[in-house]
């Protein structure tokens, strides 16, 4: 029989999650680790008498790869090593309820380690600077980005027991992504090379090799979400981006709560 939705239960949920945060070191090393790098970029600039809080967002965003999987390590791989899932899933609220709450969780503290660029950003405008598209894009791609990252490392928390390899997995798709925004050029002239050298019977005329390469090389970067939002830094705005992205968001919860599902049954 279908659990019902609780209200009362994902809010538990969504408390304890919080509180256990904070009651390990992980939330403690996170916002010093953001309140320490955000510092000292800000002041690096602010004492050449530049405020670049989009600098600041795009640098923080670099990191991503380290301080997501920090955040997201403990979500579901905690929970499985020390037996505390069992009596999870057997509490009166629904898988997606805990999955939900988990990730509400991890995007509250998140939003609280991201406080000190909020800071900055009032400094700013007390020394008379200003928020521009570009500042303004930066910030929303940041956030949603950071979201969507957030799922991925709590799928990837859910797939083993051991916190540092669901670091470790969560780490290397980020990298992979970086990496792939750029190289993502090159590998479409090595691609367009590679079609030319392989295609001995003349199947492909240039220009559809060239096409070929091309349409490799927009499918790759449609599927990245750190290139698909960077127009945003340089206030040029579309909603697509924000919709693929809350996609993403939707997908790897629901790759979770069909993992949580799976281990469930299996164990029953």
């Amino acid at each position: 029989m279908t659990k019902p939705f609780s209200f009362n239960g994902l809010r538990a949920i969504y408390k304890r999650e919080l509180m256990m945060y904070f009651k390990s070191p992980i939330a403690y090393i996170l916002l010093g680790l953001y309140a320490l790098v955000s510092g000292l970029v800000f002041s690096l600039y602010l004492f050449q008498g530049l405020a670049m809080i989009s600098i600041e967002l795009r640098f923080l965003q670099s990191l991503f790869f380290i301080l997501i999987p920090l955040l997201c390590m403990k979500s579901f791989s905690s929970e499985k090593k020390n037996g505390s899932l069992v009596l999870l899933m057997t509490a009166p609220v629904r898988i997606r309820d805990i999955v939900l709450a988990k990730y509400l969780a991890a995007v509250t503290l998140f939003v609280i380690s991201s406080l000190p660029s909020l800071l900055h950003l009032v400094i700013t405008l007390l020394l008379g600077g200003r928020i521009d598209l570009q500042v303004a894009g930066t910030a929303i791609a940041y956030f949603i980005a950071a979201f969507a990252y957030i799922a991925i490392a709590i799928f990837c928390s859910v797939i083993s027991e051991s916190q540092l390899i669901a670091a470790i997995i969560s780490m290397l798709i980020f990298l992979c992504f970086d990496v792939f925004s750029s190289i993502t050029p090159v590998l479409g002239q090595v691609l367009s090379s590679a079609l030319q050298s392989l295609d001995v019977f003349g199947f492909f005329a240039g220009e559809q090799q060239t096409q070929i390469a091309k349409g490799i090389e927009s499918t790759l970067r449609w599927i990245n979400p750190s290139t698909r939002i960077s127009d945003y830094a340089r206030g040029i705005f579309s909603i697509s981006p924000i919709f693929f992205l809350l996609s993403y968001i939707v997908l790897f919860l629901f790759f979770t709560c069909k993992k949580l599902e799976k281990q469930r049954w299996a164990k029953s």
